[in-house]
């Protein structure tokens, strides 16, 4: 299946990309989490979560701890939080620099508190630059008449794919097995800066 990424590799151009600082929130494994309205749920004895990605759910591994994001000063972003299961490789890192929610404004911290309420811990952290990322811009000669390009995101285990949309962007994890995962426009924006 990740040979779908394969059309996008071809097509695009790879230019280098630095992830910024960003507020990143610890909320507990995938299989701890309760409930939230269309964002959280259980189905067949699996935890679900509808991330920007994936709106209609992402079965990701249950050990995985979940983080929330808070992107330019937004918690949501078009009704959807930032939520999505890192791998495990990855989470200590995202969450090695504790921060204070309290100094966060009393608006992102409301919209923060359902998130929170269905949270078995909560670990804030401001997550640290990472360098030399590998990004492809969707363009309007990739996705042609149709409006978008399918992609393959490694984490869903279920295979489904993301639909990748002019101007979002398609991290490149490892060109020869064409290994890579979306990133919307505006969360890019909000959160990395092309070299």
């Amino acid at each position: 299946m990740a040979n779908i990424n394969e059309r996008i590799l071809k097509e695009g151009t790879i230019v280098g990309a630095t992830k910024l600082p960003v507020i990143t929130i610890g909320i507990g494994p995938v299989s701890e989490l309760k409930d939230l309205d269309r964002t959280i749920w259980h189905r067949d004895g699996k935890v679900i979560i509808a991330t920007k990605e994936a709106p209609e759910g992402c079965t990701y591994e249950q050990e995985r701890t979940v983080v929330v994001r808070v992107i330019g000063g937004k918690v949501k972003i078009n009704g959807l939080y930032d939520i999505y299961a890192p791998d495990a490789s990855k989470i200590e890192k995202l969450l090695s620099n504790p921060f204070e929610l309290k100094s966060l404004p009393s608006d992102q911290l409301e919209e923060l508190q359902p998130i929170l309420n269905v949270a078995s811990e909560v670990r804030p952290s401001i997550a640290p630059s990472e360098y030399g990322r590998k990004v492809i811009v969707i363009t309007d000669e990739m996705v042609g008449e149709q409006g978008y390009i399918d992609c393959h995101c490694p984490w869903d285990p279920d295979d489904v794919l993301t639909k990748l949309y002019v101007g979002d962007i398609f991290l490149v994890e490892d060109e020869e097995t064409f290994k890579g995962y979306r990133i919307g426009k505006e969360e890019f924006e909000g959160t990395h800066k092309l070299d």
